[in-house]
């Protein structure tokens, strides 16, 4: 990359969220003429639409690698909600199983007994 497409990228990577006035304040040359400075707004210009910096309607300047990594962080953080949520849907799933087991194991230790009991005593008639 050439110096100055270089210079705004770079500044844009150390500033991320930076203000694209804060960035001419920080990368344009003091005594500058006006036809050196349409060359540094072409070379904005060019990184813009390489897609290497993004230009937000509030003035704000991100490097698009910035971005990408603030969207890859979000999908790993989706992910890993859906595996735990997948875990805890096979644990729910395995605890009624397990359940049952239990339940099975005390009526083979205790049983129940089929018979009624013997007839009630009766009232005492007085």
């Amino acid at each position: 990359m050439a110096d100055r497409p270089d210079k705004l990228f770079h500044w844009v990577i150390d500033h991320p969220g930076g203000n694209i006035d804060e960035m001419w304040k920080g990368c344009l040359p003091a005594e500058i003429d006006d036809d050196t400075r349409h060359t540094w707004y072409h070379d904005l210009h060019w990184l813009i639409n390489e897609g290497l910096v993004l230009l937000f309607s509030d003035g704000t300047l991100h490097a698009a690698k910035e971005l990408e990594k603030k969207a890859a962080k979000k999908t790993a953080k989706k992910a890993a909600k859906k595996a735990t949520k997948k875990t805890d849907e096979k644990t729910a799933a395995e605890v009624p199983d397990q359940v049952v087991a239990q339940s099975e194991a005390q009526l083979e230790s205790n049983p129940v007994q089929d018979e009624a009991p013997a007839d009630p005593p009766s009232p005492d008639s007085d």
